[in-house]
């Protein structure tokens, strides 16, 4: 194992010591000192650290929480690298750990935080290649660059909700506890590229040498466009732009920065005596002169054109991935005008028209109000998408199509879009591999002989609750007499008498599911379930959860000495680990 170094480079004195044991407890045993019981150097006794940490990130103890991150950081790290990895690589990789630390903790602790305030589960795994679980590029060549042998451990995010898989990082065990180097470490190791740093306070700045002013566009000015566009961009070793990524602003107007910040020129940046790619963001404010701009809300709640892609793709999930691939492979190529027609396809053409179709006019009305201004920022966002998948080599594409309401392969957001549907259209979902890491699209559709994507649209609980309403009244006028008052779930928990918990299918069991399942329910007069409706959840752990609710008993709810009818939301927890 790599020397530390010396101990007295990174601790401080004897009564810092008893500030971190008061603060922490065992959570985090400090580099040297002698804890009983240690962490186990396993990757259960990682999953266990990390889970007991999450809990640290989630709290509002803000300074518990920033000692209990700064311990993650490798004493001495320059020594250690070197020993680890020789002259010639550590000093590349050194700079890349050193860079920023603040921010790469304040990173991971909003990462971790995630596993106790959304449904999250922390996945950790040896870094060791085998025929379950190939390394992905980047740490194959780290793990060949190692001159001495050092056990890491993967650790990755999955989210229950929609089955994304979030890398995290790597940890390594290091005098007694576990330190923690981020995915961009590992990537340095290739000295064929250069090191992308993005800004911080006290890091390098990017000096603009020349700019060009954006050209105010005439469509731009007869639609009265103004506002602010705010663009991310990554200054080139010598200075030029190399990529921009549109973050906000009307569709016209970032394309009218993109055009003039492409020119601009700047210092080329350096850190740490090396030059380096630095990703900044740029903002630029558009204003109509002698007028009254109206911002960009007249463009937003237009629908956009219909546009058909560069070729013909069949209504089957082949056709999707033959799409896909054809898109990466005209980004591969460099040619901008595929990639762009293939990415101008992929918006929904009158969206009003098809959610009405497919979900029935209230909640069509309502998706459409969401989607509409969403679809004008769709190719930016879906081109920064497909970067970010080039980036982790995510090339590996599957094709799903959800068609029967019930499928458990369909997440607990896309199930309750197939049972609302009125029209059985299919959604599509794409998968994108590499290894045993992935990232889902949800969710493509086929309309007016294309593919197109509606992302993840949802339909309001307050419509879903009036269906309800609806249904549980024998008559439209016992529904406008004895409307159901609309309880939080916690309140009318309070007032459960009978329980009955769901029991665990085992198919889901088997295949490993779990997750949560939200129900909006309609407890009637006499405290019984009436309505139930899944607003979140699977296929089979929803069935479950209805089956076991509909034997639940509340207290009935008297205001007035009336008895009243109630609805309120009520969630089940379906994990393996109970």
């Amino acid at each position: 194992m790599p020397s530390t170094g010396r101990l007295s480079v990174f601790f401080s004195p004897r009564f810092y010591f008893l500030l971190v044991f008061l603060l922490l407890g065992r959570l985090l045993p400090a580099a040297g000192q002698t804890q009983s019981p240690p962490i186990p150097e396993t990757a259960a006794g990682l999953k266990s650290f990390l889970q007991q940490l999450s809990e640290v990130a989630a709290s509002d103890d803000s300074p518990k929480s920033s000692v209990a991150f700064q311990q993650l950081e490798i004493p001495n790290p320059g020594n250690w690298f070197y020993d680890l990895l020789g002259s010639d690589v550590s000093k590349r990789v050194t700079v890349a750990y050193s860079v920023n630390p603040g921010g790469r903790e304040e990173d991971l602790r909003k990462q971790l935080a995630t596993v106790k305030t959304r449904d999250r589960e922390i996945l950790v795994a040896p870094l060791v290649a085998s025929s379950g679980r190939p390394l992905a590029p980047v740490e194959q060549a780290f793990s060949s660059a190692m001159k001495t042998t050092q056990l890491f451990y993967s650790v990755k995010l999955v989210d229950l909700a929609d089955n994304s898989v979030i890398p995290v990082g790597y940890f390594v065990y290091i005098t007694g506890t576990f330190r923690f180097v981020d995915i961009a470490t590992l990537q340095s190791i290739d000295s064929s590229k250069p090191l992308r740093v993005r800004q911080f306070a006290g890091g390098p700045v990017a000096r603009t040498v020349r700019k060009t002013n954006p050209v105010y566009s005439d469509e731009a000015r007869a639609q009265q466009l103004a506002g602010t566009v705010a663009l991310e961009v990554v200054i080139g070793t010598d200075g030029s732009v190399k990529e921009i990524n549109p973050l906000s602003g009307p569709t016209l107007l970032v394309e009218a920065a993109r055009q003039a910040v492409l020119q601009w020129t700047f210092e080329p940046p350096i850190y740490n005596g090396s030059p380096i790619e630095l990703v900044t963001r740029i903002e630029t404010t558009f204003q109509l002169s002698g007028s009254t701009p109206i911002g960009n809300s007249a463009e937003l709640s237009k629908p956009l054109p219909s546009t058909a892609p560069p070729a013909a793709y069949p209504e089957k999930s082949g056709g999707l991935d033959k799409e896909l691939h054809d898109l990466a492979k005209a980004r591969k190529s460099g040619d901008k005008t595929a990639e762009a027609a293939i990415l101008r396809s992929f918006v929904l053409p009158d969206p009003e028209k098809w959610f009405t179709k497919t979900f029935g006019p209230d909640a069509g009305e309502q998706m459409a109000g969401q989607y509409i201004p969403l679809s004008h920022a769709l190719v930016q966002s879906m081109k920064g998408t497909f970067d970010r998948l080039d980036d982790m080599k995510f090339n590996d594409i599957e094709i799903r199509k959800f068609d029967k309401p019930c499928d458990d392969h369909a997440d607990d957001y896309v199930y309750p879009l197939l049972l609302a549907r009125q029209e059985q259209a299919p959604l599509y979902e794409a998968t994108f591999r590499n290894g045993n890491s992935y990232q889902q699209m949800n969710s493509f559709v086929f309309v007016d002989g294309a593919f197109r994507f509606i992302g993840r649209i949802n339909i309001h609980e307050d419509l879903l609750f009036d269906e309800l309403r609806h249904k549980s009244s024998d008559t439209p006028a016992a529904a406008k007499t004895n409307r159901p008052v609309k309880l939080g779930g916690t309140v009318a928990a309070g007032r459960l008498l009978k329980r009955v918990p769901p029991v665990y299918p085992e198919d889901a069991r088997r295949n490993y599911v779990q997750g949560t399942v939200r129900l909006l329910a309609v407890i009637q007069e006499d405290g019984s379930i009436g309505e139930l409706r899944v607003a979140k959840g699977v296929c089979s752990l929803s069935k479950a959860a209805i089956d076991a609710v509909k034997q639940w008993r509340y207290q009935p709810f008297v205001v007035n000495g009336q008895n009243l009818r109630i609805y309120t939301t009520i969630e089940t927890v379906f994990t393996l680990n109970h």
